[in-house]
């Protein structure tokens, strides 16, 4: 069994490509994503994504919602731990998947990009932040 970090987003990349073996054997090579998948950890979005090499706003655009309700749900603020919300977006998680089949190398990349920007505590202070000017 894969032992992996409560939230995913920290995961290691060792891990991240256990879960993408994980979740290209449980989706029978990416051609049937279930309900039971997305209740039994939300967070897989963030692999999906991260090997669709989509940014959040991106997939969510392409499962008719917002980078924020995908952020949300990467980071588990939000779940779904419904069947009948997890029924409305399987299906339109499962055409993305098969109309475009995940990739390890594009998922690891795009997931060091994601830790980069994530853990970036260098980037520049806006100009107009009124803290700059006191």
């Amino acid at each position: 069994m894969i032992e992996l970090p409560k939230d995913l987003r920290e995961m290691s990349e060792e891990q991240f490509v256990e879960v993408f073996n994980l979740l290209k054997e449980k989706t029978k090579n990416w051609t049937n994503f279930n309900e039971i998948m997305l209740l039994e950890n939300n967070q897989f979005l963030l692999l999906i994504r991260c090997s669709l090499g989509l940014s959040q706003k991106e997939f969510g655009e392409k499962l008719n919602t917002n980078k924020q309700w995908v952020k949300e749900l990467e980071s588990g603020r939000r779940r779904i731990i419904h069947i009948k919300p997890a029924k409305r977006w399987t299906p339109l998680i499962e055409e993305l998947i098969k109309d475009n089949k995940p990739s390890l190398a594009i998922g690891i990349a795009k997931w060091k990009e994601f830790k980069r920007v994530r853990h970036d505590i260098s980037k520049p202070i806006k100009k107009n932040n009124p803290l700059v000017n006191i």
